[in-house]
């Protein structure tokens, strides 16, 4: 049983669904134990997946990301009550954080960036760890990357600077799902800021 947890809407295009999407946010003493064996998490989301009508998306393409070697989410249907009633069949999705970012192995003391645009600014996204330092790691990566950039340039920053490996396995998974939704937002950005700097 938790109490005195806060929930609060989730998503953009979502919010107009008749089944909405929640962030809910756990209390500091009492963490969410979503799997018996494994750590707790501080946040989840409930992504509606009201027109998702296989109710297996959210599902499979986390589980496709895992089987290409990506950074994913735990995530599973689960059926949501409101007052006794039935409310939703909604996915339980893993909130991205530091949590999280132990939970595949990576530092969780690097900076990790949710972002709402195309690589195209430092600014405008969300900060999830690191969150007393500025975004210069970020705009470095947006100045690296730039379009406007000599292809060579591009191409000898992103050897020097990224995880290639890493890169080519998100990119695999998220293809492998159709994945739509991101590259435009919906992604995110991590630098292991204490160890290789990528």
């Amino acid at each position: 049983f938790y109490d005195n947890i806060l929930v609060r809407r989730h998503g953009q295009s979502t919010s107009g669904f008749t089944k909405k999407s929640f962030n809910v946010d756990f209390n500091h003493g009492n963490r969410f134990r979503w799997r018996e064996g494994e750590d707790e998490v501080k946040d989840v989301k409930w992504l509606t997946n009201w027109g998702d009508k296989t109710k297996t998306h959210n599902t499979m393409a986390h589980e496709i990301a895992a089987l290409a070697g990506a950074g994913h989410h735990f995530a599973f249907p689960f059926r949501m009550q409101t007052n006794g009633s039935f409310y939703s069949v909604a996915d339980m999705v893993e909130d991205a954080d530091d949590r999280w970012l132990e939970r595949l192995g990576l530092a969780p003391d690097g900076a990790l960036y949710k972002m709402y645009n195309a690589l195209t600014s430092a600014s405008g996204n969300e900060k999830k760890t690191r969150e007393t330092e500025g975004t210069a790691d970020l705009q470095a990566v947006v100045t690296g990357l730039a379009p406007s950039t000599a292809l060579d340039t591009r191409r000898r920053y992103a050897y020097d600077n990224l995880d290639l490996a890493a890169c080519v396995s998100y990119f695999v998974g998220r293809n492998l799902t159709s994945d739509q939704d991101h590259g435009h937002k919906n992604y995110y950005l991590y630098r292991d800021t204490p160890d290789t700097g990528e």
